[in-house]
């Protein structure tokens, strides 16, 4: 996890480390008949990112689930606001107000979420992104650990460097 640690700084050119109080560099395997307790969600981070372990064939058949990125339907966001004009714009008073009343209200809810990507999952492809776009692990795959999803999960914040 150090050496990935130290290529993603390197390649973003901001020096980073995992996270605290997250799952910063564990892994996490999803067979088909799994079902997650979360749905669409943020993450308490600076980047997320997702690095694909699924064995190549395994990545290419039918189904296999990357990532999926979302647009809230009530509200039109896909993401919480990065600053306060875009916040004022919402027409919440703060960004806990928001999360409270899109994310954690509807995160379980598939009705309330307009998918808008999916990066498609590829074996050692590792996918960065804003921790403050609505996203979700697409569904898992395979029938025994061998087949299954297999993801490491990644939760970087900056040093004070």
């Amino acid at each position: 996890v150090d050496a990935i640690d130290a290529s993603v700084s390197r390649q973003l050119g901001v020096e980073l480390v995992g996270a605290p109080g997250t799952e910063h560099g564990h892994c996490r395997m999803t067979l088909k008949a799994d079902r997650g307790r979360s749905g669409v969600h943020v993450d308490p981070a600076f980047y997320s990112g997702i690095l694909y372990l699924s064995r190549p064939e395994d990545c290419l058949k039918p189904g296999a689930g990357g990532t999926d990125f979302f647009r809230h339907k009530r509200t039109g966001l896909e993401r919480v606001p990065a600053n306060r004009a875009e916040l004022a714009a919402t027409g919440y008073d703060t960004v806990d107000d928001l999360v409270a009343d899109v994310v954690n209200k509807d995160t379980t809810h598939p009705a309330k979420w307009e998918r808008v990507m999916r990066v498609p999952m590829r074996f050692n492809r590792l996918v960065l992104f804003s921790p403050w776009q609505f996203h979700t692990a697409a569904p898992g795959f395979g029938t025994d650990p061998e087949s299954a999803r297999l993801v490491m999960l990644l939760f970087f914040a900056r040093t004070g460097r």
